[in-house]
């Protein structure tokens, strides 16, 4: 079944700009050359180009690559018009301008040649790329090549390099976290509220960089750490099976944050192309997390799931917090931790967190409040608060700050509580 996480996933701002960006270098005279993740379906991505230039005007065709690429810039010309009866005494210009070509064609099945048609196929591309410099010879209308490619398809070193008239672009570097949780944000209608909050959690900690493994865990969401390990580490990726996470990857915890538009590092190129790496705004360059899996990196990828609960959930549990706090003070006046009893430290008044609340009531901690549920259920009661929230919450926050993710059964009960403040 085809998931609604993916159905919106072109209307995220970085992947929506990624396809603009390449329909504009198109429109604008240059060839692109675009490479993506293992496991990555590009067809999307095309479908997304070619609705950009549409709207820019630019008629663009798709066509299907010859098993024996073209040795020369004359024979690319030939096949590209479909025809055998141009003659090679013919311009480039004459060769183009007969056939009713548009503006941009998109080459397909590349990646299905055998290796030396695909490294002829590049360097027809970078032919023609370099002859559509000269216009007073080929006229203004040339044509420009769009070619979707897998990584690894080729050694990086034999692809053309980006020139005046022809782009070499990477799928890296997003989503961002905050994307994709607005993502999952925009489907919280089509299931229930703790449910999405889940997801949200989960694929924001866990998937930023990937958008691939961000559905993946949209459509079959795991629901503890071990649910998690399992899933990706069965997740059909290539590069990880008798790979060593080598050239430094095993290393990677944390690297730099990936501004959009940053090319992908030279020195991690071979790691991008295995998938042994990822990358994204807010956490930077780091260990993919299905290689994690693979080699039971488990403290790395605990806290891949636990950024994404923190994330999600500290906000809610600081709401109860305030909404405990705002209660007791309606129920019992501004200098309701007198009257409830102050906090107590080793048996001893806390007179600093008691000097906070003095100053403002609003201000208990969840310690302090903690035992407030356990020792006085009744009196917290008597303002509406219900003594089960606030003994969830504080578990769910201890949790999470010694950097434990939570199940969803604890994710779910807090879920339910928070809902009722």
């Amino acid at each position: 079944m085809e998931s609604q996480f993916w159905n919106g996933a072109f209307s995220i701002p970085s992947v929506r700009n990624f396809c603009e960006d390449i329909a504009e270098e198109l429109t604008e005279g240059r060839n692109v050359i675009v490479l993506f993740p293992p496991g990555f379906n590009a067809d999307d991505v095309w479908r997304s180009i070619h609705n950009c230039l549409y709207r820019k005007d630019q008629r663009s065709e798709e066509r299907e690559a010859s098993p024996q690429a073209p040795t020369d810039i004359h024979s690319l010309a030939r096949w590209l018009a479909q025809s055998d009866s141009l003659s090679r005494t013919d311009s480039l210009s004459n060769l183009v301008s007969n056939s009713n070509l548009p503006d941009v064609v998109k080459i397909t099945g590349i990646n299905d040649l055998q290796s030396p048609d695909i490294a002829r196929w590049m360097h027809a591309i970078d032919l023609w790329a370099d002859n559509s410099k000269n216009k007073k010879e080929i006229g203004e209308k040339w044509p420009r090549f769009l070619v979707l490619l897998p990584a690894g398809i080729m050694p990086f070193k034999e692809l053309p390099g980006s020139d005046v008239l022809l782009s070499l672009r990477w799928w890296w570097g997003f989503p961002s976290s905050s994307e994709l949780r607005l993502s999952c944000r925009e489907l919280r209608y089509s299931e229930d509220e703790a449910d999405i909050a889940w997801k949200e959690s989960l694929i924001s900690g866990i998937a930023p960089g990937d958008l691939t493994l961000a559905d993946a865990l949209w459509s079959n969401t795991p629901q503890d750490y071990e649910e998690v390990v399992a899933q990706l580490a069965g997740m059909k990726r290539t590069g990880f099976e008798n790979d060593d996470l080598s050239k430094g990857a095993r290393n990677i915890r944390r690297g730099p944050r990936v501004e959009q538009g940053d090319d992908l590092p030279i020195t991690l190129i071979e790691d991008w192309e295995q998938g042994r790496i990822i990358g994204s705004y807010e956490f930077g360059i780091e260990t993919h997390p299905v290689a994690l899996a693979r080699h039971s990196l488990h403290d790395q990828l605990r806290h891949r799931m636990w950024r994404g609960q923190a994330q999600t959930l500290l906000p809610l549990i600081d709401q109860v917090r305030l909404s405990t706090c705002s209660k007791l003070a309606r129920q019992f006046q501004t200098d309701w931790f007198d009257k409830l009893g102050p906090p107590i430290i080793d048996g001893q008044i806390n007179h600093s967190e008691l000097n906070r609340l003095k100053a403002s009531p609003l201000d208990a901690e969840y310690g302090y409040l903690d035992r407030l549920a356990r020792s006085k259920p009744h009196e917290l009661e008597k303002a509406n608060i219900h003594p089960g929230q606030i003994k969830t919450a504080s578990d769910v926050r201890n949790d999470l700050s010694h950097y434990n993710p939570i199940t969803w059964r604890d994710f779910q009960g807090f879920y339910r509580h928070w809902s009722q403040v």
